[in-house]
């Protein structure tokens, strides 16, 4: 236990030492013993703060390997003077608002992070956020979307962007839950190199971290929605991470199906290594609409492929 609880009562003790009322036999207020006591006390408090210290920097390393961290959103009823810790209405610890806010809060700050999307209600991205953290979750739950609005001409089209550095980020989707990006017209003019940058909705960019990858899980069908000419996972700065990248891969879970709104959506790009864990699905017919084109499905049986809108059974499964 410490000598002193707090400043204040160390304060109070060492002014109690010095108003002494007049006593002893030559009618003194302030004796050197009340001196000395005063210093005695001056070293105990000392000593307490010593002792503070050494157990506050022993710990240190196992605090910072540990640390993590939730933030709940709320892109209907969340307000950004809140700090999120709290999945309810509090009006100091409920939810937030925006993704900025969150990066805000977090970024650089943390470990582990889990950003959990609750809803009712939808989140959305109109500016361009970045978040560094080594380890990211980020949880859509029921009757949540996380939209991407579009950016303007004037900024050569493309996506407001989530930029992760950070070496792994997990995302969930449950069931009645949507990741969205808004349609776009498409390159249009300027910088091919701009427009590239602005593609991407979620891009693991890996700056001090090497980026090892993006995986998406989902409960349900229909729940990623690709606008026309937009991206939803990018790896690195723009759709094409170089040498930088070397690690970055793709990996995708569950049973969805990706419903494209136009032409030349894309769900990822840019990721070098792609591995894709085949979905399990049984097409129950040669235009089965819950296959996507280009997409690759099995049963226990055999593999299926669409392409141009058309099924074909490919081979035979060693799953």
């Amino acid at each position: 236990m410490p000598n002193f609880a707090t400043l204040a009562a160390y304060v109070a003790t060492i002014t109690a030492r010095f108003n002494k009322p007049k006593r002893s036999l030559t009618n003194e207020g302030l004796l050197k013993q009340d001196i000395i006591e005063a210093l005695t006390d001056t070293a105990k408090y000392a000593d307490d703060v010593k002792v503070a210290g050494e157990a506050l920097n022993s710990s240190f390393i196992e605090r910072s390997i540990k640390f993590s961290s939730i933030v709940y959103v709320d892109g209907t009823n969340g307000n950004d003077s809140r700090t999120g810790t709290t999945n309810d209405g509090n009006a100091a610890t409920g939810r937030v608002k925006t993704l900025a806010r969150v990066a805000e809060l977090h970024s650089d700050k943390t470990t582990y992070l889990s950003i959990v999307l609750t809803g009712p209600g939808t989140v959305v991205m109109n500016s361009d956020v970045i978040i560094r953290c080594p380890f990211i979750v980020l949880s859509v739950y029921t009757g949540s979307k996380l939209f991407f609005s579009k950016k303007s001409i004037s900024e050569g089209y493309g996506s407001y962007k989530l930029s992760l550095d950070s070496s792994t980020c997990d995302v969930y989707l449950a069931s009645g839950a949507f990741i969205e990006s808004e349609a776009h017209g498409g390159y249009v003019s300027g910088s091919m190199g701009t427009y590239n940058a602005n593609n991407g909705c979620i891009r693991l960019v890996g700056g001090y971290l090497r980026s090892l990858g993006v995986s998406l899980y989902s409960a349900a069908h229909n729940t990623v929605i690709v606008g026309a000419n937009t991206t939803i996972f990018t790896a690195g700065e723009g759709v094409d991470p170089g040498d930088r990248y070397p690690r970055c891969i793709f990996v995708q879970y569950g049973g969805y199906y990706i419903q494209n709104m136009g032409v030349n959506a894309t769900l990822k790009t840019g990721f070098i290594g792609d591995r894709v864990i085949l979905r399990s699905y049984t097409p129950t017919s040669s235009t089965d609409s819950l296959v996507n084109d280009d997409e690759l499905v099995r049963d226990s049986n055999y593999l299926y492929s669409k392409h141009n809108g058309t099924i074909k059974k490919i081979a035979w499964s060693a799953f």
